[in-house]
């Protein structure tokens, strides 16, 4: 939207719109000096008579809407002297203080960017000790360039009510790229309060207008005219615009309770789930309104007005509270919604969780001996761990026992939770290293789990006693000796019995099952002289070795 500008209130005028702002600029019309000496005071007994002071003004040069406009200032006293002491105030078309000078008499620079027009301008002297105040009043005026422009800008059609306004404003020439400054004039009063300018570069320029919160500006439309402020010969030149305030937006959170990594454990049902509306509470409960509701998928779980409250307050989160009951055990994806607001706009944000048991692992090695006696009786462990919190559930449920395909046997977990133990025939695993493996069965709040382990079983133990018919052996007499093995397993003793004589193999007796262990060695003649005598239990494919403490004999 393009146009021209007019300056209102009378004093000037030009074809356009142009809103009412902070100062207009200034240029200095001949003749328009005039003196105004501050009245005389009642005079006190003590009181020093003020020096009279008088203001003159010049302007060395045109003045436009951007730069530094110069007036030449000179204080001084009835007969001419200068006055370098006080200080001066200048007011640009009734705004006061537009521009201010510790030094009186030398240049005032004006820097505010000013429109072309005629303004009203009222210079004052406000003197050090000794002298009276002055003020110069006259009119100023600051010049349009030649060069036509044209503004073109472009306002959203609505704006959140707490957003800033963005506008991208363009300014073209037919003869060149325009430089200077644009800036925002509202129609009516300033809204929000304030004047925003920005700097053209390359003939645009982004304005930015802060968004102050206010929800009763909701539905609201503002009309405005960015005008541009003219550097070197160019035009001045407006645009038209408007925007409405509308609501706002916000991205909702949702925040759980007693879940990790996505996942809610079973073991913590029923679970918390909480809403939130980012900074929404700022603006009073007043701004707050809709419902509020959980969905999984397309069912709906929970709704609650917004807000809630509690003990008469409302709260700043909508909490909701689930079970199992709405959410089994799987995977699933909840969305929260807010909806019907007056303030905000409809908003939903969508989260991927899952409800799963809890996690556990299953070690054999943690509950089996390090290696087995063949014969003895059998005993196969595993550990359960299980991820719980205190004061959750422990696991129960059944420990299975393989060996490859073929089932060893089940047990319960212990009370604790954290294993159990399966209880073997003695004869269940043979000799030799074997691949247990353990599985726990899970339950309503634990997984499955399983493990494997190598276990060895080794051959059952044997012991050796013995017992000599004579010591000394008389001369001529052959040594009987009675041997017994024995072994912690219900293993049948059998195999060779030998009789080792100075460490040589001087007889050999086969023990079967029949024997029961028992055998009575009658010895071969054996030379006169001491001699070391050793019984050893050669063992079988199932029994170990082991050997008779040796005895020292004398044969006569």
């Amino acid at each position: 939207m393009t146009g021209g500008w007019a300056r209102r209130g009378g004093r000037a005028s030009d074809t356009g719109v142009l809103a009412r702002g902070l100062a207009a600029v200034v240029a200095l019309m001949v003749g328009a000096a005039a003196l105004v000496v501050a009245p005389p005071r009642p005079a006190a007994a003590e009181e020093v008579e003020l020096v009279p002071t008088s203001i003159a003004v010049t302007q060395p040069a045109p003045w436009t809407s951007l730069g530094d406009r110069v007036l030449d200032v000179v204080v001084t006293t009835a007969d001419g002297t200068v006055v370098d002491e006080g200080r001066i105030v200048a007011d640009i078309d009734g705004v006061p203080g537009t521009v201010s000078s510790t030094v009186p008499t030398g240049p005032l620079v004006v820097k505010q960017p000013l429109l072309p027009g005629r303004y009203g301008a009222s210079i004052e002297y406000r003197p050090a000790e000794g002298y009276a105040a002055s003020t110069w009043n006259g009119e100023v005026v600051v010049q349009d360039g030649t060069i036509p422009t044209t503004v073109e800008v472009s306002a959203p059609d609505v704006v959140p009510f707490d957003e800033q306004v963005v506008l991208d404003v363009g300014v073209t020439s037919a003869t060149g790229t325009p430089e200077g400054k644009v800036g925002i004039w509202w129609d009516g009063d300033p809204w929000p309060s304030g004047f925003y300018r920005s700097t053209l570069v390359d003939g645009r320029a982004t304005v930015r207008v802060l968004g102050y919160g206010d929800p009763g500006t909701l539905g609201v439309t503002r009309h405005f005219s960015v005008v541009y402020y003219p550097a070197g010969d160019m035009q001045t030149s407006s645009a038209a615009d408007s925007f409405t305030r509308g609501r706002t937006t916000r991205e909702l959170e949702i925040w759980f309770d007693r879940v990790w990594d996505g996942v809610f454990p079973v073991t913590a049902d029923p679970w918390d789930v909480s809403v939130y509306v980012p900074d929404l509470y700022y603006y009073g409960p007043e701004v707050s309104d809709g419902t509020i509701s959980l969905y999984e998928g397309d069912r709906l779980l929970r709704s609650k007005p917004f807000p809630s409250y509690r003990d008469g307050d409302p709260l700043v989160v909508t909490e909701f509270r689930l079970s199992e009951k709405d959410l089994p055990v799987g995977k699933h994806r909840l969305t929260a919604r807010l909806t019907g607001a007056t303030y905000v706009k409809d908003a939903s944000t969508s989260w991927s969780m899952s409800v799963e048991k809890l996690r556990t692992t299953t070690d054999p090695s943690r509950g089996t001996a390090d290696l087995l006696r063949f014969g003895d009786t059998m005993k196969l462990g595993a550990g359960v761990m299980m991820w719980r919190n205190s004061g959750e559930p422990r696991a129960t449920g059944t420990l299975t026992f393989y060996e490859g395909s073929t089932r060893l046997g089940s047990t319960s977990l212990r009370a604790d939770g954290y294993g159990g133990t399966l209880t073997l025939g003695n004869k269940r695993l043979a000799i030799g290293k074997h691949k247990i493996r353990a599985v726990y069965s899970g339950d309503e709040n634990y997984r499955g789990s399983s493990g494997t382990s190598t276990i060895g079983v080794w051959k059952a133990l044997s012991k050796v006693k013995v017992r000599l018919s004579d010591r000394p052996v008389p001369r001529g007499e052959r040594l009987k000796i009675k041997v017994r093995v024995t072994s912690p397993s219900d293993i049948a003793l059998t195999g060779k019995v030998k009789v080792k004589v100075d460490g040589r193999t001087v007889k050999t007796v086969t023990l079967r099952k029949r024997h029961d262990g028992r055998t009575t060695i009658t010895m071969p003649h054996i030379d006169t002289g001491k001699h070391r005598l050793k019984i050893v239990y050669v063992g079988n494919d199932k029994t170990k070795r082991s050997v008779a403490e040796p005895n020292r004999l004398r044969f006569l």
